[in-house]
């Protein structure tokens, strides 16, 4: 029996419920159960400084890419370029695992924090700074979608 391959969409929702119960619901418990100020200073613990996320982007970059060559470059079976590219795409795809669920959870937070910010922080809430954030978290889960595309396809 061969196992029929989800959409695009129900993969793309599939990451939209995983990082919902990964990093929003913990962030409506630290919501309901602390101070204002302990909520914004825990939410801003749980999403990493921008040099970490350049950090987390180029480990995916770079996976994806070996990915690529494995996909659409004929590399000889026997050749000594292609073991080296398999064995650090494992290497990567390994990093790339992990890196996967804490990209899940900072998706869920930015999500779920956006429609938090009216009731935290209604004066510093702009649609400017709503949009860029929700961009934001669109982008990492659209990173996510084509990551496991290429990984189904490799399979």
């Amino acid at each position: 029996m061969t196992e029929t391959q989800p959409s695009v969409k129900e993969i793309f929702v599939k990451h939209v419920f995983v990082s919902f119960l990964l990093g929003g619901i913990p962030l409506i418990i630290l919501f309901k159960s602390f101070s204002k100020q302990i909520f914004i200073q825990n939410t801003r613990e749980l999403v990493p400084n921008s040099i970490l996320q350049l950090y987390f982007i180029a480990v995916f970059v770079v996976y994806i890419l070996l990915s690529l060559i494995l996909t659409f470059f004929w590399l000889q079976p026997d050749s000594r370029v292609r073991y080296i590219v398999v064995c650090t795409r494992a290497i990567f795809r390994e990093a790339a695992s992990g890196l996967k669920s804490i990209t899940q959870t900072i998706i869920g937070v930015i999500f779920t924090f956006c429609f938090l910010w009216l009731r935290i922080e209604p004066n510093s809430f702009t649609f400017v700074r709503f949009g860029y954030l929700l961009l934001c978290a669109f982008v990492f889960l659209c990173g996510l979608v084509v990551i496991e595309i290429i990984e189904r396809r490799l399979r």
